[in-house]
């Protein structure tokens, strides 16, 4: 953002023409899917840098830009009238900011409309950030961007209203990299500098209200109107946009255009007197007040979802989604790494979810003892969360009902290999798992397991009406599985998890020679990062390790079959699902099938000892009927089970039931 503000500095005023006939020397797109209007009244220096900075991120190519000079009287019209790739209006007379906007609307042909004011530079992603909410929300009817000053302040990230009828800023001058201003969240309006509006709808509203003619609460009532027709208005602040604040009107409220800031109040809360008598007073307001929702969740898991790496990310991540789908303002802290991780945590927030970090993060104790008692529900993941934090929560927020999220049940999976490996140290290490989860089964008001198999491994010591079975959560590719455009066979799993290692030391050892010998055009592909060193020795030329595959649509075309060798382990198999997803079928071992309810033969095949696994690859490999059939089989089951919408029910249920407990028993 700094480089942002420095190289649009650099530029030089006598370059300013130059530059806005090269980057405009195309005419406007056909089917633009978005239409930028920017009203202007002079400062045509801004209103260039505004057009580059657009231009140079490639919004020229596929937006239509509109442009309405509200009667300027310096270069505005001489240069932006004879650029091809602008929409160039001029009003008759000068009529102000709200006329010039309905004007611009009225020219578009976009199914959506930008309103942008010209004292702004737009960052990366900006317009893409402000769509991805359409998609994100299905009840979306107005999304802003997040302003911030040229030194790097915020200057809001949405707006907030009260009672009387006055708007504020949330954040306003605040320190721009702080978690309660960079999260997705519904507010009150959001300033028309940057907001994005479907064109159906704003004139279904009658676009801005020419009571407040010629400027101000035109945006802050758009937004009212927009939630009048039942839809929501989002500040989206991964959009943003750099605003030289006042530059038009000034900033003093005592003279000019900026005047009718005060007596357009007086309008905007005569007219909207009902919906306002329900907003709080100003006093009564905190940063991190939800708005609307039913309420407050804190999750706690050792460190932040990398959901394109493992499946207990992927899990977290989706039922993180889930809750704030269902109307909970939710709280996420990576106790053990509280950092803000470039890229994962930005993911979070794009989906609504408030991220505890660094520096802003001084301690669970802290933050427990100043928010503890705003939380309704307080979600632990992992036992070795839930020992460190339990008293914690109790003691701090004693009116939260508290879920114990097993992730998969530890005892189990350290049992097992403690039995594969003959070891006394992790079967004594086994033992103190089940005695810690099962503690913490029993006293937390409700607690997660990922499958039946688990349930019925603890049914004898726990209370089975205090748990809720939540398997693993997927968002469905677009992208199928093609029997005659694959070749390949797949392993897919991080190595830093020690089943994986052990069933790419037990295949490539026992079985994958005995396949090769058979089916020696077959090529193996092994995808995850962190492949050990001491593996190596056992690849050879038909194998390729891929690491980390960030976007699996670009592998999952070329894989005929998955595999899923594990000899030891507990929970749902994250690698088994994201097969079924692809409607690829997959050859598993028993402990991999566990659990999943699935059948052997219908939805995948079933191998123990190399020779079965031999036997198994070359008949789903071979058999292309067979192949489609389980193909089929598979994908209907795991769109029966794992779906986003079947598991957001399962929460739902879960949430209802927390509700009607009245107090932790």
């Amino acid at each position: 953002l700094r480089q942002l503000v420095a190289r649009s500095a650099a530029i030089p005023d006598t370059d300013l023409v130059r530059l806005l006939q090269q980057a405009f020397a195309q005419a406007v797109p056909t089917e633009p899917r978005a239409s930028i209007i920017i009203p202007v009244f002079n400062k045509f220096s801004y209103t260039a840098r505004c057009l580059l900075s657009l231009a140079q991120l490639g919004y020229s190519e596929s937006t239509e830009i509109i442009v309405v000079d509200d009667g300027s009287s310096d270069d505005t019209q001489h240069v932006l009238a004879t650029l091809p790739g602008l929409r160039y209006h001029r009003n008759l007379s000068n009529q102000g900011f709200i006329d010039s906007c309905n004007a611009g609307a009225s020219l578009a042909s976009a199914p959506r409309l930008v309103f942008l004011n010209n004292d702004t530079l737009v960052a990366p992603g900006w317009l893409e950030e402000l769509e991805s909410c359409f998609s994100a929300r299905s009840d979306c009817g107005l999304v802003g961007s997040m302003l911030i000053y040229p030194d790097m302040r915020l200057q809001e990230a949405g707006g907030l209203v009260y009672r009387n009828g006055s708007a504020g800023n949330r954040g306003k001058r605040r320190d721009l990299g702080h978690p309660d201003f960079n999260y997705l969240r519904p507010v009150d309006y959001c300033s028309g500098a940057s907001i994005l509006i479907e064109r159906h709808l704003f004139e279904a509203i009658g676009g801005f209200d020419t009571r407040y003619r010629p400027a101000y609460f035109e945006d802050v009532d758009l937004a009212f109107s927009v939630r009048k027709f039942g839809l929501q208005v989002y500040c989206q602040p991964a959009s943003k946009v750099i605003h030289f604040e006042g530059i038009t009107s000034g900033r003093k409220t005592s003279s000019g255009v900026k005047a009718h800031q005060v007596t357009n109040q007086g309008l905007f809360a005569e007219k909207w007197a009902d919906v306002l008598s329900g907003k709080p007073e100003r006093r009564e307001v905190r940063p991190v007040d939800p708005s609307g929702c039913i309420g407050r969740i804190l999750v706690i898991d050792n460190q932040t979802p990398r959901p394109d790496r493992d499946a207990g990310s992927l899990l977290l991540f989706n039922s993180l989604r889930i809750m704030v789908q269902l109307g909970y303002a939710v709280d996420y802290l990576p106790l053990r790494r509280p950092q803000h991780i470039c890229g994962y945590t930005a993911l979070l927030q794009r989906e609504g979810i408030r991220c505890l970090y660094n520096p802003y993060f001084s301690g669970l104790v802290h933050h427990l003892r100043r928010h503890g008692s705003g939380y309704d529900l307080v979600f632990i993941s992992r036992i070795k969360i839930i020992k460190s934090s339990y008293a914690l929560v109790r003691r701090f927020a004693p009116g939260a009902k508290v879920v114990f999220n097993t992730v998969d049940l530890n005892f189990l999976r350290v049992g097992r290999r403690a039995e594969l490996e003959k070891s006394p140290r992790l079967a004594r290490k086994a033992e103190g798992y089940r005695r810690d989860e099962l503690f913490y089964l029993n006293q937390a008001d409700a607690s997660i397991i990922v499958s039946p198999a688990e349930l019925e491994l603890i049914k004898d010591d726990v209370d089975p009406a205090r748990i809720e079975i939540i398997p693993l959560i997927l968002e469905f590719p677009t992208r199928r599985a093609s029997y005659l455009t694959s070749r390949n066979l797949a392993f897919i799993g991080h190595f830093t998890h020690a089943p994986n290692v052990d069933a790419m030391r037990f295949f490539l050892s026992e079985v994958w020679p005995k396949v090769k010998r058979i089916m020696p055009e077959v090529r193996f592909d092994i995808i995850g990062k962190d492949f050990p060193a001491d593996l190596s020795p056992l690849l050879d030329e038909a194998v390729t390790v891929h690491g980390l595959v960030p976007d699996l649509d670009m592998i999952f075309p070329s894989i005929r079959v998955c595999l899923a060798p594990l000899r030891f382990g507990a929970g749902l198999k994250g690698k088994l699902a994201t097969s079924l997803s692809y409607a690829v079928p997959s050859v598993v071992s028993p402990i991999a099938m566990e659990g999943m309810g699935m059948v052997d033969g219908v939805h995948a095949l079933v191998a123990d000892t190399p020779d079965e696994w031999v036997e198994q690859i070359q008949r789903l490999y071979s058999d292309e009927t067979f192949w489609q059939q389980i193909s089929a089989q598979g994908l209907a089951f795991a769109e029966r089970e794992y779906s986003m919408g079947v598991n957001r029910d399962r929460f739902q249920r879960l949430f209802d039931r927390l509700r009607a407990v009245p107090e932790h028993l």
